[in-house]
């Protein structure tokens, strides 16, 4: 019984490194949130792909990107701070609502107002990021 309690002590101590180091990748730098990582990839898209996103959409999804980069900076800082995720939103929500973009884009920042929603709901500890929904 004693050998087992042992073994359990010396067996968790020894998974605890491991699980400290999965938010840093190999050079020791803090791994993005993924769920930020996949929302800022994808506005990235959205801006760069599609040629018919107008000056003010194109602005308004830099400033949800500028929103999310400083969020998950502060994240990785130890501060959660709600307002910066709600104004991401605030940026994302007219470029969603527009009738000048094509139906795929639009469906594609839906999808990912809905994801950011979710995650701030979860208060950042969302463990999936599979959107739910009909996209």
């Amino acid at each position: 019984m004693r050998h087992w309690i042992l073994c359990l002590a010396l067996g968790g101590s020894l998974a605890l490194p491991g699980s400290v180091l999965e938010a840093r990748d190999r050079f020791g730098y803090e791994r993005p949130d993924p769920v930020i990582r996949r929302v800022m990839s994808e506005i990235r898209m959205v801006s760069r792909a599609s040629p018919y996103v107008q000056n003010d959409h194109q602005r308004r999804l830099m400033r949800a990107h500028d929103e999310l980069a400083r969020f998950d900076l502060r994240l990785r800082e130890g501060r959660y701070e709600r307002r910066r995720l709600d104004r991401a939103i605030d940026h994302l929500k007219p470029v969603a609502r527009s009738n000048r973009i094509d139906s795929r884009t639009r469906h594609l920042v839906e999808r990912n107002i809905v994801l950011l929603r979710q995650y701030r709901a979860a208060d950042g500890r969302m463990l999936s990021y599979a959107p739910r929904g009909r996209w």
